[in-house]
């Protein structure tokens, strides 16, 4: 949703960090495989996401914007499961860190990411509801 502002080499990075995300409970669920498809659809990039250390993923990012953008994408990567598991919270904190991001501000996108799940999940109730008779 945010990622398309990022330089070539930040969606790359961030594909690379948002599959470590997904990948951070030892399971990938089809609602985080779908969601990292979609991420290399949207940014027309096949990276295999093995060839990039975390570090290196993470220095990519060369501003306070791009390093937010991908933060919050991040978060709703972790979410695509419903939940968010030990492993994943701790890989999302450290990027946390290095990122600069303050615990408030990722407090607000986390509560944001959590919305707009929900927003999404009540849309595709609305679609999948039988037709009002008229």
């Amino acid at each position: 949703m945010f990622l398309k502002s990022l330089t070539t080499a930040e969606q790359q990075a961030f594909i690379a960090l948002a599959h470590r995300v997904a990948q951070a409970d030892g399971v990938l669920v089809d609602a985080e495989a779908a969601m990292m498809r979609a991420y290399q659809e949207e940014l027309g990039i096949t990276l295999q996401p093995e060839v990039m250390a975390l570090e290196d993923a993470i220095a990519a990012f060369g501003s306070e914007s791009s390093r937010r953008r991908a933060f919050m994408e991040l978060i709703g990567v972790a979410l695509a499961d419903g939940h968010h598991h030990a492993a994943e919270v701790a890989l999302l904190s450290h990027v946390q860190t290095a990122f600069g991001i303050d615990d408030a501000t990722a407090g607000r996108f986390t509560d944001w990411v959590h919305r707009l799940a929900a927003l999404y999940a009540e849309g595709e109730s609305l679609l999948e509801a039988a037709p009002v008779a008229r």
